[in-house]
């Protein structure tokens, strides 16, 4: 598979995501950019590597494992070891599936990206009986999310709220810049309308980005890249959704994490949190994130 400025664009456009790090007319004004061109949206290479493993399953008749056993819960954990340019040609592996129901509760895949040769993602996909990536406890609010204005900070709580409305136009087109068959989700023929986890996750993309935005960050002298996503989806409440569903997006204040996972790099970890308009939690989680400048400095000073 061969990445193309055409595939970041369609992603990049699908989800809102006005990062110039895939923007054709901005990314040659990102000061100390070393990539020379667009680079891969993050939720774009999960996406990948998330399809890639559910066709592994079902290629091997584990398809059903999770649903049969009563295993509600998809986990997704993600390191970004490096950034995926356009033009680049991409391959997954997918090992083999470890089948621990009955031992741990889990059944789980690992998956690995590389662009021309080199590791770009390396993640796992696991499935269980209760979520495993804990943002802490779901915030609370005076009044309901439907409530709240849209594009705000809540109060002091330190988290900014994001709507959006699942359209299939656009998880279509997600699928089409991702390397996925549509059909895999959608049909209407077949009255078949399923959002992957993928793309409802990769919608947090935007309000991390009007929070920075509206926070005064200057994207193009201070960016920042993705380090890790760790996430919990239900899909119980997954299955139930539809067209023109509203999902309410919280993301929270940015938390130091230390020593960028070995890299010599400080990250930071924002909570996340999906909630549809009934106040159920979709999924949870987490995204690390890097500045470009430190990560930068930190190969230089181990070269």
């Amino acid at each position: 598979m061969k990445l193309e400025q055409i595939h970041i664009d369609i992603v990049r456009n699908a989800t809102d995501d006005f990062n110039p790090f895939h923007d054709p007319h901005r990314w040659q004004n990102i000061q100390g950019n070393p990539f020379g061109g667009l680079i891969a949206l993050g939720f774009q290479l999960a996406a990948l590597a998330l399809d890639r493993v559910s066709n592994f399953r079902k290629a091997n008749n584990e398809a059903s494992l999770p649903l049969d056993r009563g295993l509600h819960f998809s986990n997704y954990q993600f390191t970004f070891a490096s950034a995926v340019t356009a033009g680049a040609e991409l391959a997954v592996q997918v090992r083999k599936t470890a089948n621990n129901i009955d031992s741990k509760g889990e059944l789980s895949n690992r998956v690995s990206v590389k662009q021309d040769g080199k590791l770009a993602l390396i993640g796992t996909r696991r499935d269980t009986f209760k979520p495993l990536a804990q943002a802490g406890d779901v915030p609370s609010f005076p009044a309901k999310l439907s409530e709240q204005p849209d594009r705000a900070f809540l109060g002091d709580s330190g988290f900014f709220l994001k709507r959006k409305y699942l359209m299939t136009s656009n998880g279509k087109s997600f699928c089409a810049g991702c390397f996925i068959p549509q059909h895999h989700y959608f049909d209407e023929l077949a009255e078949r309308v399923f959002f992957p986890p993928s793309f409802i996750l990769s919608l947090v993309s935007c309000p991390l980005l009007e929070r920075a935005h509206k926070e005064g960050h200057d994207f193009e002298s201070s960016l920042y890249v993705y380090t890790s996503h760790h996430f919990s989806f239900d899909k119980r409440v997954q299955r139930e959704l539809k067209s023109n569903d509203r999902l309410h997006l919280l993301v929270g204040s940015p938390s130091e994490t230390g020593g960028g996972e070995g890299r010599g790099h400080t990250t930071v970890q924002h909570a996340c949190y999906g909630i549809v308009d009934d106040d159920r939690l979709l999924f949870s989680g987490s995204v690390g994130l890097a500045g470009l400048r430190d990560i930068l400095v930190a190969r230089s000073s181990s070269a």
